[in-house]
């Protein structure tokens, strides 16, 4: 919260990729917020290909976005984990979860981070 106070006394420039990413991302945290109140109704053993949907949509859509490639082929490689996760016990669906993580998240915030480092320089 002292991060994000301090970050918002600094003047912004906002640009079409910033507005349409913040708002891509409000929509998904929402959508997990919803979800909650769903599946703490009908059984979290039905919740996990759905969250891998929503931030496979979100990481392909800021992939295209800033035109990173590898974002993008993490959000398009959760979108092919969702239609075998169902299939899977509930155990093997948490590690599958994770993977999706790891695949549209860690490694292409690695990459990006690497590139913008090798450009800086």
């Amino acid at each position: 919260f002292i991060f994000l106070y301090k970050d918002s006394k600094m003047p912004k420039v906002r640009t079409f990729i910033s507005e349409a990413s913040a708002y891509v991302w409000m929509i998904i945290g929402l959508s997990y917020f919803v979800l909650s109140f769903v599946f703490a109704k009908i059984g979290w053993q039905y919740s996990f290909p759905f969250y891998i949907l929503l931030y496979g949509i979100g990481t392909y859509i800021s992939g295209r976005l800033i035109s990173f490639k590898p974002m993008a082929f993490g959000g398009a490689a959760c979108l092919i984990m969702v239609a075998i996760t169902p299939y899977l016990r509930y155990e093997e669906q948490i590690l599958s979860a994770a993977f999706a993580i790891l695949i549209s998240y860690i490694i292409p915030g690695h990459l990006l981070r690497n590139y913008y480092r090798k450009k800086a320089l």
